[in-house]
């Protein structure tokens, strides 16, 4: 039972891998978190990876007139994986009132992939738990 199980793993792993196909990053909506478009693929570059994240300023970038506040990228082995210049989950164009708030969701997300929790999507009640104020949002 366990080589089945085994072999059905490895099977998968490598079904779902494509060495010539580069990762799809969605462009950053207003109402999820930035993901790849191969949930598989994902869960594969984070098994074993290491996890970045890196917090920036929209203002200074090629986001800056679309953008405000804060906003940040997951690198998963080097590789730009998740860009989120907006709150996730949250509509408009606004991001992160402070570094601290960035850095802290960026965070929450890489641990969900780390736990592969897929899509690593975050609602207003987890960005509430946070302390992200989403309040003033339709």
């Amino acid at each position: 039972m366990k080589n089945i199980f085994g072999a059905l793993c490895a099977f998968l792993i490598f079904s779902c891998s494509n060495n010539t196909r580069e990762t799809t990053i969605i462009a950053a909506d207003s109402s999820t978190v930035t993901a790849v478009t191969d949930s598989f693929k994902l869960i594969e570059m984070a098994m074993a990876s290491i996890i970045e994240v890196k917090v920036y300023n929209n203002s200074n970038g090629p986001s800056a007139s679309r953008f405000t506040g804060w906003g940040y990228d997951i690198y998963i082995d080097g590789k730009k994986s998740i860009i989120q210049p907006s709150v996730p989950g949250v509509p408009g164009n606004d991001g992160f009132k402070t570094a601290e708030l960035a850095k802290k969701v960026a965070e929450f997300v890489a641990n969900k992939i780390r736990n592969n929790i897929m899509p690593p999507t975050v609602d207003k009640k987890e960005l509430g738990g946070l302390g992200v104020d989403t309040a003033n949002t339709k």
